[in-house]
């Protein structure tokens, strides 16, 4: 039996670890517990709907919430922990890849203004 490694997260972006091909945040969450509680929290389906909003980014939306609620999750691929859009300059050295195909605060701005 061959296992087969997904890429480390943890090459681009320092402040996450990985556990067992989950993404653990240094605080010890799992991200995928977090969506998944947030979502519940919300009333939202069980299972978000996946979709690629952008080159480079893997979203999941949580449909169905109670109310005007929205869980939405978005992984920037292959970048650091950067701000998606932000001119990194020097700070990209540390940081990592940051994404320039789109802003990050249009993004943010656009799920509160929905």
């Amino acid at each position: 039996h061959r296992r087969v490694r997904a890429p480390r997260h943890r090459r681009h972006d320092r402040t996450t670890h990985r556990l067992d091909d989950r993404l653990r945040h240094s605080l010890g969450l799992h991200v995928a517990d977090v969506v998944a509680t947030d979502s519940a929290r919300a009333g939202c389906d069980p299972t978000p709907t996946a979709s690629a909003p952008v080159a480079g980014v893997d979203a999941l939306t949580s449909q169905g919430c109670d109310g005007d609620h929205r869980v939405q999750y978005w992984k920037m691929l292959g970048a650091g922990h950067a701000w998606a859009g932000a001119d990194a300059g020097l700070v990209g050295l540390f940081v990592g890849h940051t994404p320039r195909n789109f802003s990050a605060t249009e993004v943010v701005l656009d799920f509160f203004d929905a």
